[in-house]
């Protein structure tokens, strides 16, 4: 309760209380790294696969399912790598995400490592 008190009077004129909190939440449950990968119809991914991949990563901040730690691509594939709090309410929102977009069927996503 004093870290989110703390959050809220630190919290810069841009930031709402809410906001405060949130990221005060996220900054003290454990983390789980995803990789979510994205086959793409030719080797080399098209500039519209990789607009596609930064509007995803944007809705999954926008919508707090997970924070982005990196993407990138490679022959056949876009890449977002993400650090999730809770794994199966986030992985069931990310892949809703994915369907919306449609992309989940050629999609994958797993875990790859908890972090301390």
């Amino acid at each position: 309760m004093i870290a989110i008190v703390a959050a809220a009077v630190s919290c810069r004129k841009s930031e709402t209380v809410l906001d405060a909190v949130h990221q005060t939440l996220e900054q003290v449950r454990p983390k789980t790294r995803v990789e979510v990968d994205i086959v793409t119809e030719n080797p080399q991914p098209s500039s519209a696969e990789l607009q596609l991949q930064q509007t995803i990563e944007k809705r999954v901040e926008q919508e707090r399912i997970a924070t982005l730690i990196n993407d990138g691509s490679g022959p056949g594939y876009v890449r977002i790598n993400l650090q999730i709090g809770d794994a199966p309410d986030s992985i069931a929102r990310l892949r809703a995400l994915l369907h919306e977009f449609g992309v989940l069927e050629r999609s994958s996503v797993k875990i790859v490592a908890p972090q301390p």
